[in-house]
């Protein structure tokens, strides 16, 4: 007869299946999460079976509330799966003192472990508005260093 965890053994558990959520979901997302084998392509793009990263074409900008926070010509586009495509915005080009690292962590079996950010705007603060994938895994590093955002919380438009 198998025991059931108690205690601390329990909290690990529920842990480990936070940071398990599905990629760059709102934390409260109950999205299933897409399992598939990785396969590497060559040159430009570099692909799980359901991941293209490509460099976004033109110029990207975010806004909150209407205030830019950031602007970017060296800018990513990641698409997986059928979700829609996230621009990813290298660091140096966003002002990094509108936006406060929280305490989210969530799981990407594709990407690795992704670090939220609440973004300041002329109209207060939006909570884990923020993703970024500080240490990618190996088959999408080239996300390392930039940061995406929510859309439905930021503006984020091609110039």
């Amino acid at each position: 007869m198998a025991r059931r965890a108690t205690g601390s053994r329990q909290l690990a558990r529920r842990s480990e299946r936070n940071l398990t959520r599905t990629c760059h979901a709102p934390v409260q997302s109950g999205l299933e999460r897409v399992k598939a084998p990785f396969n590497f392509a060559l040159g430009d793009t570099i692909m799980a079976d359901h991941i293209t990263i490509r460099n976004a074409s033109g110029t990207w900008v975010v806004r909150a509330s209407g205030a830019v926070l950031g602007e970017s010509a060296n800018a990513l586009e990641l698409s997986e799966g059928s979700y829609p495509p996230v621009i990813y915005f290298p660091r140096e080009d966003i002002g990094m003192s509108f936006l406060e690292k929280t305490d989210s962590v969530t799981r990407c079996p594709h990407k690795g472990t992704a670090t939220y950010y609440t973004v300041s705007g002329p109209d207060g603060e939006m909570v884990d508005a923020a993703w970024s994938y500080e240490e990618p895994l190996e088959q999408v590093d080239r996300i390392a260093g930039h940061i995406a955002f929510y859309k439905d919380r930021v503006a984020v438009e091609k110039l």
